[in-house]
């Protein structure tokens, strides 16, 4: 004789399930949250030295506000991190900034989620990075099909969408910081 299994045997079970899941889950991210931070903390560090030429120490000035220093220990501008949404999701980024100059001297994609071999190709070309040294943000940046003026950046054909997000991203971080003052050293 065949065994019936109750509707309330199958919710106990599916419940019993999901809490174990559920735990094992919640166990793992424990265990794993100190070094996801570590190693994010290490790609940060890394991209402060990539996007502020002749960086060879730095000091945080704030949370996402990081002050080069050179060898002397003059400051050779701020390392400033921003996020925005780009066409595949989320993005973040870390981008060097001359005060002095009102200049954008380097470009760092930490994190995005953009069409793998389209919009991509904001991490991986390296002549859309390279665009961003010595980027004049006076008045804005500005993204175009092709890049006239010094505050004007190629925008990446088949990643439009991308490309404008990033700069979106910049000049958003950039009014944000002229609106509190700690755009200036």
């Amino acid at each position: 004789m065949k065994r019936q299994i109750t509707q309330s045997q199958l919710v106990l079970s599916v419940t019993i399930t999901a809490l174990v899941a559920g735990f094992c889950l919640s166990g793992v991210y424990t265990l794993t949250a100190p070094r996801i931070a570590a190693n994010q903390a290490e790609a940060t560090r890394k991209a402060i030295f990539r996007v502020l030429p002749d960086t060879t120490d730095y000091e945080t000035v704030e949370e996402g506000i990081y002050r080069g220093l050179n060898a002397s220990g003059e400051s050779t501008g701020l390392a400033l991190a921003a996020s925005g949404s780009g066409y595949g999701g989320p993005m973040e980024i870390l981008f060097g900034y001359n005060p002095e100059t009102r200049r954008v001297v380097g470009l760092e994609i930490l994190s995005s989620l953009e069409t793998p071999g389209l919009g991509d190709k904001i991490e991986t070309d390296p002549a859309f990075t390279a665009s961003f040294k010595d980027l004049l943000v006076d008045p804005i940046i500005e993204c175009k099909a092709e890049r006239r003026a010094d505050n004007q950046v190629d925008s990446i054909s088949g990643a439009t969408i991308s490309s404008k997000a990033v700069v979106r991203i910049i000049n958003e971080r950039l009014a944000e910081l002229n609106d509190t003052g700690n755009v200036n050293e």
